[in-house]
């Protein structure tokens, strides 16, 4: 697996200088998230922002502890969709912006579970866990997001049921999230097949992770 690397476009903007800056700022957005949610007494969701910030945190806990380097695009991902998540409820941005913000959460969302899918496949592939093809590689890019997107408009289903909340809208609603989803994940599928066209995951993993 030796030999220069291959250079992209987008190898340019995993080097930007401030990507893991905005990183480090959606966990400091959730702290101050979940501090708000105290202040006006929204304590369950000011609960789940903590976990939220925590979580966002581990990538650097990790990189701290173990020396790894994670791509600020994947890091930066999940803060963001984390942040989006949390404010969208403690200020009530899915509701007041209703249906352009909860279309772009769903955008996000599918992005980084997409991304991280890929990341997940490459790490195995590099270990010899398992060698998965390119199309198999692509097709669980896809795949992984839309089961989650699924879940989670039953689980907004399931809830309503039981609790008579408002999470889920109608049908309408939840085709146009499916095709936000598709769309998160088609445009990660889309670069990742770029990339795995040229390069194999083994070589993938070490350009997108360092240690």
């Amino acid at each position: 697996m030796g030999g220069t690397l291959e250079r992209y476009a987008i190898d340019d903007l995993m080097a930007w200088r401030y990507g893991n800056l905005c990183y480090y700022l959606t966990i400091v957005a959730l702290f101050a998230f979940s501090v708000s949610g105290v202040l006006i007494g929204d304590f369950f969701r000011a609960f789940w922002g903590f976990c939220a910030a925590i979580l966002a945190a581990l990538p650097a806990i990790f990189e701290w502890a173990q020396g790894w380097i994670f791509p600020w695009p994947a890091k930066f991902l999940i803060g963001l969709t984390l942040v989006m998540h949390i404010g969208g409820g403690i200020f009530w941005w899915y509701f007041n912006y209703y249906p352009v913000y909860d279309k772009l959460a769903h955008l996000v969302a599918s992005m980084t579970i997409a991304l991280l899918t890929l990341l997940f496949l490459l790490f195995l592939a590099y270990y010899s866990v398992v060698r998965p093809g390119r199309w198999t590689i692509l097709a669980l890019v896809v795949i992984v997001p839309l089961i989650f997107g699924s879940g989670w408009e039953i689980a907004e289903y399931t809830i309503d049921q039981n609790l008579l909340s408002t999470y889920w809208v109608n049908f309408y609603d939840s085709l146009m999230d499916s095709i936000f989803n598709i769309l998160g994940c088609g445009f990660i599928a889309f670069h990742a097949n770029e990339y795995l066209k040229r390069e194999s995951p083994e070589r993938l993993f070490r350009r997108f992770v360092t240690w």
